[in-house]
């Protein structure tokens, strides 16, 4: 059809805990100590968010360790779990035999290559390129590209910045999955603690014909005006769910 066309609409979904105030902190607390006994912690009379710091400290030092990572004290906390997570993903790749793997690459888009190998090297893919894998190594590969995973979304300052419910929960899973081996729910692991509310935007729908004119005469620009345009979309809907939860801490209070 010559006169076919395409709309998008930009949709996004924001996820909110739908639980009172004391039962999220009663599930943090069970959470929080549940973690501190694996890590033999004692946590005192630090506050909640002093208590995910330390938690952090301790896996990010059992994982140094673990992947023979050597630091300074004086490097930051996101920059060595940086480290860990690119040492993770540049093992991995090597392990699967990765032609052309870009070792300079952001983890994510190292990450995206190592899942679809561990994909199809799941299902029998006919490539030679790809490994001959045991079960047991297969299920290896996979469990470390989820501690890789969880690396990638640990950040310090974006959950001390905004306290919220649903940041909190984000970080105790990935704790948990590292800590005790539970598939994130993002990748089809273990539900989350507590119920969840699900708030869907859209923004104003378009039609790709709007740009074709432009298209025909810059073909590079015109594309990033498009992804330009959705960028700004996705944006403003993020900003306006935010209004949606509140930080139940004050931001970057983790006491004396």
């Amino acid at each position: 059809d010559k006169d076919a066309d395409i709309t998008i609409l930009p949709g996004f979904i924001k996820y909110i805990v739908d639980a009172k105030k004391d039962t999220i902190i009663d599930d943090l607390h069970f959470s929080l100590k549940r973690l501190e006994k694996k890590y033999s912690i004692n946590p005192g009379n630090k506050n909640i968010l002093r208590r995910f710091l330390t938690l952090g400290k301790f896996m990010l030092l059992e994982a140094e360790e673990e992947y023979e990572i050597k630091t300074s004290e004086n490097n930051d906390f996101d920059y060595r779990i940086g480290r860990v997570r690119h040492e993770i993903l540049d093992r991995l790749a090597k392990k699967l035999n990765i032609t052309n793997f870009d070792y300079k690459q952001d983890a994510i888009m190292k990450l995206r290559t190592i899942f679809a190998t561990i994909e199809m090297v799941s299902i029998n893919f006919p490539d030679s390129k790809l490994p001959k894998l045991s079960n047991e190594e297969l299920e290896y590969c996979k469990r470390e590209a989820v501690k890789a995973f969880d690396f990638i979304v640990i950040k310090r300052d974006y959950l001390l910045s905004y306290p919220s419910p649903e940041r909190m929960s984000e970080r105790l899973t990935r704790y948990e999955s590292y800590a005790f081996g539970d598939t994130p729910r993002a990748l089809g692991g273990v539900a989350a603690h507590l119920p969840r509310k699900a708030y869907t935007y859209f923004a104003k729908p378009y039609k790709l014909s709007e740009y074709y004119a432009e298209y025909k005469k810059n073909k590079k620009g015109t594309i990033q005006n498009m992804l330009s345009r959705l960028r700004g979309d996705l944006q403003g809907m993020l900003d306006k769910s935010m209004k949606l939860s509140q930080p139940m801490f004050k931001p970057y209070d983790i006491g004396d």
